[in-house]
């Protein structure tokens, strides 16, 4: 009898495709779940990002504010102003410096902007204004893709609601996030 050749039988070819096709049948359900699972997590994270920096930014000016004013359907925009005075002591003398903050929280389309006007004036030991105060304007993108935001002002307390959608349209796995906030400024 002839010695048998290298190859394999078609019985060993069929009995190590049909345990292949098993172990891939059991494993695809767990791929599918990871992949999906990370996409439909990123997603979660990116929303849940955009309201939480719209609550924090918020919640810091409004802590600071000794004005609140909520106007619009909606409480947008919200405007917070409050000053700072610091000593400042050089080897010329000694000076006062005078910040006060306007900020405006607007709604532009499915962003939410801050603005803010910082009005710097120094002043010298004596009380009387050194030059002319210096106006500085700033615009800072603070969340995007709200799809609902408002505030409210009542008995002392800002009432916040921040609602992101990641995506906003057009993909699977669309997550939406909700908080509400409650915040009580400083007393005047």
């Amino acid at each position: 009898m002839k010695g048998r050749s290298g190859g394999f039988t078609l019985i060993e070819l069929i009995v190590a495709t049909a345990v292949v096709a098993l172990v891939a049948a059991a494993a695809s359900p767990a791929i599918f779940t990871v992949l999906t699972g990370t996409e439909r997590n990123n997603h979660r994270v990116t929303a849940l990002t955009q309201v939480q920096n719209a609550g924090a930014q918020i919640s810091r000016d409004a802590l600071q504010a000794t004005s609140l004013a909520v106007s619009g359907s909606t409480g947008f925009p919200v405007t917070l102003s409050w000053g700072d005075l610091w000593l400042q002591e050089e080897r010329g003398g000694t000076t006062w410096v005078s910040n006060d903050h306007f900020v405006t929280y607007a709604m532009v389309g499915n962003e939410l902007e801050r603005q803010e006007r910082l009005v710097t004036t120094v002043f010298d030991s004596t009380g009387q204004q050194q030059g002319p105060a210096v106006v500085s304007d700033t615009n800072s993108l603070i969340a995007q893709y709200l799809t609902a935001a408002s505030a409210s002002w009542s008995n002392k307390v800002l009432s916040l609601s921040v609602t992101a959608r990641f995506p906003l349209a057009g993909e699977r796995y669309v997550i939406e996030e909700t908080r509400n906030y409650e915040i009580r400024p400083r007393p005047q």
